[in-house]
């Protein structure tokens, strides 16, 4: 009988604990769910806890963490639009620049012509550091004025078909044999064909002018100007506004000439330039149709 008494005890043993912890869980399952009808944002606002990382790194007292500079709240979507927009703005710009350096120019002194003139006037707005705009294309107004310049430059050609029949730079003088320098090119073509202003500008001369006959000056701005000369006629007059492609002259062989052509200066500043190099700019460029044959 002890020995079955004892068995009996033995067995009880696990039974009575397995009934202590279903009950335990039972009591648990029902606190919680107890809490969640009292309290419903409670499982939120644990999941959000629960969310955050359990430890964190202890900044090592050897160094001085310094806190960044709060970022002004109106410089945020000036740098947003920045991001979206500094490609396509360096691309324009390089375009135009790279049509500037073919051409020979100095682009500091056209912007410099090109400046805004500054005036006193009510002004205002959030104060946005420069050091914010990373890229120099990101300048509205310098990419405005050079964009600006390229419209007004003569990339155009004077006449639809030509031959280079003197190029810039010194030459022997065609009258005395002389080393001279010739600060324009010259362009063959028939009497009375149609010279045509290389970009928009005023007339700022128009008549007789010495050795260059019959010329017409053109004031395309920012000290930019084209010389039309040795021409049989003119069609304009001092003052007129002119369009790129509009025709202000026939060509002709007026003043110090040995045959008819048309001699083209481009001047900036008073200083010739390469009108040759313009107009290779003009030919490259898909908004330009210039046919032209160099002479050999």
């Amino acid at each position: 009988m002890q020995s079955l008494a004892a068995a009996f005890r033995g067995i009880g043993r696990p039974i009575s604990l397995c009934i202590v912890l279903v009950a335990g869980l039972h009591l648990a399952v029902g606190t919680l769910a107890l809490r969640a009808l009292v309290h419903p944002a409670a499982p939120k606002v644990a999941a959000a806890v629960a969310a955050k990382p359990t430890t964190t790194a202890k900044p090592s007292p050897a160094v001085a963490q310094v806190a960044p500079p709060p970022v002004p709240v109106d410089a945020e979507p000036l740098r947003f639009h920045a991001t979206l927009l500094d490609p396509m703005l360096l691309a324009r710009e390089n375009a135009g620049l790279a049509q500037l350096r073919a051409a020979g120019i100095n682009l500091e002194t056209l912007l410099h012509h090109a400046a805004p003139v500054h005036r006193a006037a009510d002004e205002g707005g959030p104060f946005i550091p420069a050091g914010e705009i990373r890229d120099a294309a990101f300048d509205p107004s310098r990419l405005a004025r050079l964009e600006r310049l390229i419209a007004r430059m003569p990339f155009a050609s004077p006449l639809i078909r030509f031959e280079v029949s003197s190029s810039f730079g010194i030459r022997r003088d065609p009258f005395n044999g002389e080393r001279s320098f010739h600060p324009g090119i010259d362009l063959d073509a028939e009497i009375g064909t149609a010279v045509h202003a290389t970009a928009p500008g005023t007339v700022d001369f128009a008549g007789w002018d010495g050795g260059y006959g019959r010329m017409v000056e053109i004031d395309h701005g920012n000290g930019i100007r084209t010389r039309y000369a040795h021409l049989s006629r003119i069609l304009v007059r001092i003052g007129d506004r002119v369009d790129e492609h509009q025709r202000i002259g026939l060509v002709g062989s007026t003043g110090r000439s040995t045959g008819p052509h048309l001699h083209y200066e481009v001047r900036i500043d008073g200083q010739p330039l390469n009108p040759a190099k313009f107009l290779a700019v003009g030919r490259q460029s898909p908004l330009i149709a210039v046919d032209a044959v160099q002479a050999q």
